[in-house]
């Protein structure tokens, strides 16, 4: 649910903005507010009818948006603060990260903390999730060849799996403990980690990885590289100063 309300709250902010609309009470986006964001401006009031998906157009090109768009989410990123214990909780996690640690999203299209989104459409895309896996696996080996000292931090939407991936890379993985937070939040700082890190390796259809590599750390992050959810090729992989996003 995260990756769908921050895709909300994003989208629509950048809607409003450019339409000239103001709004102050969506739904996703005073969840959002309430749990995890501190606007600085309320950029956005409810209007009837008012719905933008979180899901982009078939044209639309996943590390080739437009201008103006990207502008718009510079904009909004500059115009609201996290609150203190989202940064906290950042922060202290991210102390655990070297300039060898390499993050990892898996998105199984099963959700142990929101079961909500384990429709028929994600059943679908979980169809080659066995592949995707396999092909990810094959990354990290080439990353462990390439350098000994790499290290994994994994964020995995199924959490049935976390043992089995910590068993297969002994000591070199690690997750985002259990916490008092609720899901939303503990979903939303593991968003944050996955772009504090050198690289950033995710799945092209899922919005989860999108929006961790948009609200990245640039500072931190130079590489990105997504599979593709239906035979885990990679579907592009590339520097920061290579990408439009």
């Amino acid at each position: 649910m995260t990756c769908n309300m921050i895709s909300r709250v994003f989208q629509n902010m950048i809607y409003c903005r450019n339409n000239g609309i103001r709004h102050n009470n969506r739904g996703y986006e005073s969840a959002l507010e309430r749990q995890i964001l501190n606007y600085v401006d309320k950029p956005v009031s409810m209007r009837n009818n008012f719905v933008i998906k979180t899901f982009y157009n078939k044209d639309f090109k996943y590390f080739d948006s437009t201008k103006a768009f990207l502008e718009d989410i510079e904009y909004f990123k500059r115009k609201i603060i996290l609150k203190p214990f989202i940064v906290n909780e950042v922060n202290r996690f991210k102390s655990k990260f070297d300039e060898n640690t390499v993050s990892v999203h898996i998105r199984t299209w099963h959700s142990t903390t929101n079961r909500v989104t384990n429709d028929k459409a994600a059943e679908r895309r979980s169809v080659n999730k066995n592949v995707v896996f396999e092909k990810i696996y094959k990354l990290m080996d080439e990353h462990i060849v390439k350098n000994p000292n790499v290290n994994f931090f994994v964020a995995i939407d199924d959490f049935s799996y976390k043992e089995k991936i910590k068993e297969r890379y002994i000591n070199v993985i690690f997750y985002v403990p259990n916490s008092r937070f609720t899901n939303v939040q503990n979903d939303f700082i593991e968003l944050l980690l996955l772009g504090r890190t050198s690289e950033l390796i995710g799945n092209a259809a899922s919005t989860f990885t999108i929006w961790a590599w948009r609200l990245r750390d640039h500072s931190v992050s130079k590489k990105v590289t997504v599979l593709s959810h239906i035979n885990g090729e990679i579907s592009y992989s590339g520097d920061v100063s290579n990408l439009k996003i």
